[in-house]
Order: structure tokens, then sequence, then C-alpha cells
């Protein structure tokens, strides 16, 4: 009995094709933990904009025997199927293909791969924030007579796609000498897509003209500034 265990010890540990998990056949050498990895992220610099797309490529040691489906979870963004969460197969070349979209959140995504429940590996992306081109201030009256208040709606203008979700704007309204003339208060927060609105109430008893102000403040200290001007008599 004590030399038939000896040969069955040493089959298993010099044949070629030993297998090391139940669901997997490998060659020797290979650690069950290399069978799944995430072999390219594209594009390398990705921007929370509501319209960047990352495609994450997930492969399959060639060792491995089966065919698989692979799950991807992530934290930040969406799958193609409008999900946090997706499952597909690989392909003849042992890979598989998931299209991450950005959303407009700005921050750390940590994406993990999984085979067979228990077999992983993840990675941290970063969506980085995605700024305005120009911010847009629309009045909905230039002239105020006898009105007390008003909505304004600023828009944070961006060419492609949309700016990220919270941003940090201040809201100013002067005279024509730089004095506080009224407040700009915000009834309505950003949404990426949609305008901010504002409720604007002039000083008691203000005529004149009023510079109304937006500042967008940047990571880096930089601004993005909107400024336009109503009349109140």
């Amino acid at each position: 009995m004590l030399k038939l265990s000896f040969y069955i010890l040493f089959i298993c540990l010099f044949a070629t094709g030993c297998i090391k998990n139940k669901d997997y056949v490998l060659n020797d050498g290979l650690d069950p933990d290399s069978i799944i990895r995430i072999s390219s992220i594209t594009p390398g610099h990705i921007t929370a904009d509501s319209h960047t797309a990352v495609i994450i490529r997930v492969a399959i040691a060639p060792e491995a025997t089966e065919a698989y489906t692979v799950t991807l979870h992530t934290n930040r963004g969406h799958f193609s199927n409008d999900s946090q969460t997706m499952t597909q197969a690989v392909n003849m070349e042992r890979y598989s293909d998931f299209i991450l979209h950005t959303g407009g959140s700005a921050g750390p995504a940590h994406i993990t791969a999984v085979v067979k429940d228990s077999l992983k590996t993840d990675t941290l992306l970063y969506f980085n924030t995605s700024y305005p081109d120009t911010l847009i201030i629309k009045p909905a009256h230039y002239v105020m007579t006898g009105m007390t208040e008003q909505d304004i709606r600023v828009k944070l203008f961006k060419a492609k796609g949309y700016a990220s979700a919270a941003p940090v704007l201040q809201y100013t309204a002067v005279d024509s000498l730089g004095n506080p003339a009224g407040t700009l208060e915000e009834s309505t927060p950003y949404i990426p897509g949609n305008d901010i609105r504002l409720k604007f109430t002039p000083l008691p008893g203000f005529t004149g003209t009023i510079t109304l102000e937006a500042i967008l403040f940047k990571e880096n200290a930089a601004a993005i500034t909107g400024r336009n001007r109503i009349k109140i008599q």
C-alpha cells in the first residue's frame, strides 16, 4: 500500500496535465490564479463625460481546457447591458471584450473579473473629471419690472459629452461697482446633460444693471466663468 501511494504521488507531481483544480486541466507550473487576467484597457485616459466608452479585455489562459464565461463587476459606470455586472462567454481566442460606459461620476472604478465564482482578478481605473467648455447663463427675463425674483438657468456647455456630476460652482450678482445686488440660489442641482436652475432675488429697492456670474472651479485651481447681465427697473 505504501509503494502504491508513492507511485500515485510521483505521477501527480511529475506528469504533464495534472489536474490542480476540478474545473481546469493545467500544464505543470501554471498557478490556478493565473487562469484569468485583464489583458488590455482602451483608451488609457478615461473621462467621466457620459460619452466615453472603455473596452476591457479579459483573457483566459490557453492551458485551461474548458470554454468559459467571465463575469465583470464595476462600482462606477455601467456595462453595455446598463448594469454594473455583466457575464459573457470567451471567444475561440480565449478572451472576451466588455464595453464599460463611464457615465458622469468621476473617481476610482474598481473592476473585478471572475471565473467559476472563485478565480478572480481585479484592477483599479480612474475616471477623470470632465469639465465644460464654457458656462452659459440664461435668465428668463433680461428686464425685471415689478418682479421680486426670477428663474436663471446655467448650462455647462460641452461640445462632446457632458461635464461630470457634482461640479464646484459659485454664483454672484453684483452692480456696476462690484457690490452685491442680489442672491442666486440653486433650486435644481446639476445632472449631466441638464441645466442648473437658480432662483435670483434682487436686493429690495435696487434698480439698475446687474451682472450675473457663475464660476466653476477645476481641480488644478483654474476656473471657468460665465456672465450675463439683466436690468431691474
